[in-house]
Parts: structure tokens; sequence; C-alpha cells
């Protein structure tokens, strides 16, 4: 169809402010590894696009999207991750983002989900697992069922009978709490009881 096909370049790790990676000297507003690519292609549509410098970079600075390495407070992070996928770039982000520190997770998956290749990449960094079952969906592995698959593949699990009690359990196991395992889990999440987690 003879049209044009314009590649963006491949960004260059560089400085980082917490969890917010810089591209060309702008401070993104999503955290992670994964969001500095994602921004060099948005940033090269736009400029395809004839979108103003300005525009592009107050994009770059202001944009939002819950429950994608999302932080809540200096010790609380919302991640979607849940598959091996999604796991690995969580992992990558918090080596490199917290190199010193422990992490307790707190997830929930749906029963039809094979959860195992995630809980193995997991197993490594996670002083703790809470499991959680996700409040009114039939697709909800329990959270006991949850627990049971963690402690097989020999990760130190406990079943919770509701989200505010695990994230309360899992702040006191280490150093960072992270939710992850289904954005589902989202829905069931009152961000406002945390920000100053």
């Amino acid at each position: 169809l003879h049209c044009a096909l314009t590649y963006s370049e491949t960004p260059v790790l560089s400085e980082f402010e917490e969890v917010y990676e810089h591209l060309d000297g702008t401070k993104l507003s999503l955290g992670g590894i994964n969001q500095l690519e994602n921004a060099a292609l948005a940033k090269t549509c736009a400029e395809q696009l004839g979108i103003g410098r300005a525009s592009i970079r107050y994009g770059l600075m202001h944009a939002k999207h819950a429950a994608r390495f999302e932080k809540i407070s200096d010790a609380l992070y919302y991640d979607g991750a849940h598959n091996p996928d999604g796991v690995e770039v969580l992992l990558r982000n918090l080596n490199r983002y917290f190199p010193n520190k422990t992490f307790a997770f707190v997830m929930a998956t749906m029963a039809d989900k094979d959860i195992s290749a995630s809980l193995k990449l997991l197993a490594p960094m996670c002083a703790k697992l809470f499991t959680v079952t996700v409040e009114d969906n039939p697709r909800a592995m329990t959270a006991e069922d949850f627990r049971k698959k963690a402690t097989a593949l020999g990760i130190d699990a406990v079943s919770c009978t509701a989200l505010p009690e695990a994230i309360h359990l899992a702040a006191g196991a280490a150093d960072i709490t992270i939710l992850c395992g289904s954005l589902y889990l989202y829905k069931d999440f009152d961000i406002d009881s945390y920000m100053k987690f």
C-alpha cells in the first residue's frame, strides 16, 4: 500500500528516579523498565502524527496505567503480572530499583490459569507469599488451593481470608509488598487505604 515504515530507536537505560525511567531527559510517569521502550514507541508515533514536542513531553510525564507496576506507596506496589512474561518483567524491575530489599507477594489467580511457571520464577525472590481469592468471580482459584500449589513448589505461603489481611501480614514479612497474579484482584483493592502504607 506504499505506506511509510518508521522505527523507533531502542532506548538505552540511563538514569531513573524511584521506579521511573528517563527518556531524553523526561521522567516517565509510568514505572518500570518496560515503560521506557513503550514511551519511545509512543513518542515516535506522536512525532509522525505531527504532535508537538511540548505535548509529547506532557504525555510522557502524565500518562497513567493502573495496576502495571503502580507505586501505591514506598513499600507497596501493584503489578498485574499473571503469566511468565509479565513476572519476568516484574523481577527485572525489582532487581533494578530495589537491589537490597526483601519482597513479600500478595497474589490471586484464576483457577483456569497455570500459575506454576510464574511461581517458579518468583520463588527465589519471595520471602513469603500470601494468597487471596478474587471476590465475586466464579473463575477465581481459592486462596487455599493457591497456597497448596505454592507450597508444593517450596514457597513459604499462607492463605488469607481477605485482601486487607494479606497486605497487613505481608507488610511485616518483608521490606516491600508486591500485589500481583491477577488484574481482577485490582477491583478488590481499596487503593486510598494504602497511599501512606
